[in-house]
């Protein structure tokens, strides 16, 4: 007789570097987004003369995908003769993204990554899906886009 094993396996089973390449491929469409893969580790390096040394690259807790959301604005004012005068400005906001499997939740670390971001004006995300940072994105890019000192 068969033995029935229960799995606790999740449905979703890709893995954490194909959903990052979903998440980039969606991104380079995105309007008003430039982003790209940030790497966080440590390797052994050798110089040209042989000598050998450890090195970190990135700092711990940093997101998957880092990026810029860049912005728009115009202010409206009356100049000294009355007339109304608009300036267009452009800015770029801090775009950091966490990425995890559906179910997973980020570490200490980049949870204080994604918060530091975040109290500086940058986009802290964690996602699991395009969905995930459609939705996010969606959210900071619908806003007011003017500002009237008239």
């Amino acid at each position: 007789m068969a033995e029935i094993v229960k799995t606790t396996k999740c449905l979703d089973d890709r893995s954490e570097t194909k959903i990052v390449r979903e998440i980039l491929r969606y991104l380079t469409v995105a309007p008003n987004v430039i982003a790209w893969r940030n790497n966080v580790g440590a390797m052994m390096a050798e110089s040209k003369y042989g000598v050998r040394r450890f090195v970190r690259f990135g700092m711990k807790g940093q997101s998957d995908i880092t990026g810029i959301v860049t912005k728009r604005l115009t202010v409206f004012y009356k100049d000294k003769d009355g007339m109304v005068v608009h300036i267009p400005y452009g800015f770029g906001q801090r775009l950091e993204i966490e990425v995890k499997r559906p179910g997973k939740q980020p570490t200490v670390h980049q949870r204080a990554f994604l918060e530091m971001v975040r109290k500086a004006g940058g986009i802290g995300i964690v996602a699991s899906s395009v969905e995930d940072v459609r939705k996010e994105l969606e959210k900071e890019l619908t806003y007011d886009a003017s500002i009237s000192a008239i």
